[in-house]
């Protein structure tokens, strides 16, 4: 028998495929302008250290964008394909049970907007290039084309002299999907407190932070950042006064409001160190609620599966960003986005590692002199020229000085060396008996040069003091295997 978590005072808890919760595919319902088709990049490193871009394409069709009340229908088919039976093929439903679960009066208004949504979560194509995994084996799926949501949906009414007197339908998840939710690669989502929401950038700026705090307990994002994540686009939005007007009602909604791993303490707006923005700051503290659960229906009581974790370690384009992010805004562990990663990814590919992060080096330094304000990753790359000479200049006097070095020291060791080799010969001299010495002179004299005994015998005294103490150093050095002096 089935039961109502929500009488009960328990958590909805639902779980939703987490190759769709990973990416920001919704958007508000009231935004302007028609359909319009959306490609999201992300750099990723795979286990063998191979670097690949994972790609999603969401192409919508006339019936318009997928909406923020889309993912609460798409939340809603989700609870009732548990509730159902996790069925591997057709659930059964109609119009009015997907109301009732999403807390709707019923009326034409409803119903409308019902079909809208659906019809959009069955029309709407996902192309995944290297982006879709593949729960059960681990896999990332090359290429998936013509995917939708929804692979059947079908609803039917039977009416009677005018009066709708049955309804009833049936939808199935995409095999991807379907594969995936019986496997578990899913990711826990509260979908009372989604159901709660009033305002449709709370529900996203939600979404996304419960995702990001699966397993961590502080989050800080950059507004401009944060919109580029959610998709949120207009002109209007470039200013940070207008990210700040939206968000502070929705971060209002999100106060105290409970996430699917705890509770958040605080969301709120800070301005950032250098001014030229604000930053979303988001602390999870323990949740209040109790009672934990899963999903209803069969398998209710069974531990729920772990959000699997990240893919790969950090790739060289997400330490350039976050590179980015300690020298122009003092911020550890900032989430970069998708277009950073893609231009990072660029800048490392033409310029390599090293240079790359001169590029933002030398940015920070100059950009203060024509009062330039970088607030996102994009703003270096106007810099990089410049910085790949200034990068030449630095390595070729570097290189220079460290010769000059390596010169230096190797004259100092060649002095060191010989006068060592000079205090040999002399200990070894003055260890000698005044008999050993005379005879020593001699056969030091006998085996000189012809040339240098014949100038030996012809010069002063003095001069030959001088070639005695060079002939006996001579043959000294040859009896302690020593090379001859230079």
């Amino acid at each position: 028998m089935k039961t109502d978590r929500a009488a009960e005072g328990l958590p909805e808890r639902i779980r939703p495929e987490l190759n769709v919760e990973k990416w920001s595919i919704w958007r508000p319902a009231n935004s302007r302008g028609g359909p319009r088709a959306r490609t999201f990049e992300r750099d990723v490193r795979l286990p063998d250290g191979t670097r690949i871009v994972a790609r999603l394409k969401v192409a919508p069709t006339t019936e318009g964008n997928l909406t923020t009340e889309d993912q609460r229908v798409y939340y809603a088919l989700v609870r009732l394909w548990e509730e159902r039976g996790r069925s591997a093929t057709l659930t059964p439903f109609s119009l009015r049970g997907l109301a009732r679960v999403l807390k709707r009066i019923w009326n034409p208004q409803t119903k409308a907007s019902l079909t809208r949504s659906l019809l959009r979560l069955r029309l709407t194509g996902f192309i995944w290039e290297q982006a879709y995994i593949d729960g059960p084996s681990g896999r990332r799926l090359g290429l998936l084309d013509t995917f939708s949501i929804l692979s059947d949906l079908k609803i039917v009414r039977r009416d009677d002299a005018g009066h709708v007197t049955r309804e009833e339908g049936h939808f199935r998840f995409h095999a991807a999907i379907l594969q995936n939710l019986l496997a578990g690669h899913t990711k826990p989502v509260r979908f009372d407190v989604v159901l709660a929401f009033k305002s449709e950038v709370a529900q996203l700026v939600y979404s996304h932070i419960d995702l990001v705090l699966s397993d961590k307990a502080n989050y800080e994002r950059r507004t401009a950042e944060l919109f580029e994540d959610l998709g949120l686009e207009g002109e209007t939005y470039q200013k940070p006064s207008k990210r700040r007007e939206k968000l502070e009602p929705a971060l209002k909604e999100l106060q105290g409001v409970e996430l699917t791993t705890g509770r958040i303490t605080k969301a709120a707006l800070e301005k950032t160190r250098d001014g030229a923005d604000y930053k979303l700051v988001v602390r999870k503290g323990e949740s209040t609620t109790t009672g934990g659960g899963g999903a209803t229906g069969p398998g209710a009581g069974m531990t729920p599966p772990p959000v699997p974790a990240k893919d790969a370690p950090p790739s060289e384009a997400e330490d350039l960003v976050r590179h980015f992010h300690r020298v122009f805004h003092g911020a550890e562990g900032a989430l970069p986005t998708a277009k950073a990663l893609d231009q990072a990814a660029d800048l490392i590919a033409r310029l390599g590692m090293e240079r790359a992060r001169h590029v933002i080096d030398f940015a920070h330094r100059e950009a203060p002199k024509t009062k330039h304000r970088v607030a996102t990753f994009g703003g270096v790359l106007q810099y990089a020229t410049a910085a790949l000479h200034d990068f030449e200049r630095r390595a070729t006097a570097e290189a220079t000085a460290r010769a000059q070095q390596d010169q230096q020291e190797q004259a100092r060791r060649a002095t060191a060396r010989a006068q060592a080799e000079r205090d040999r010969v002399q200990a070894y001299w003055e260890a000698l008996p005044p008999e050993r010495r005379a005879a020593l002179d001699a056969a030091a004299l006998d085996q000189a040069d012809p040339a240098d005994r014949v100038e030996y015998e012809a010069a002063v005294p003095s001069v030959r003091r001088m070639l005695r103490t060079a002939f006996r150093a001579a043959l000294i050095r040859r009896l302690l295997g020593l090379p001859a002096a230079d």
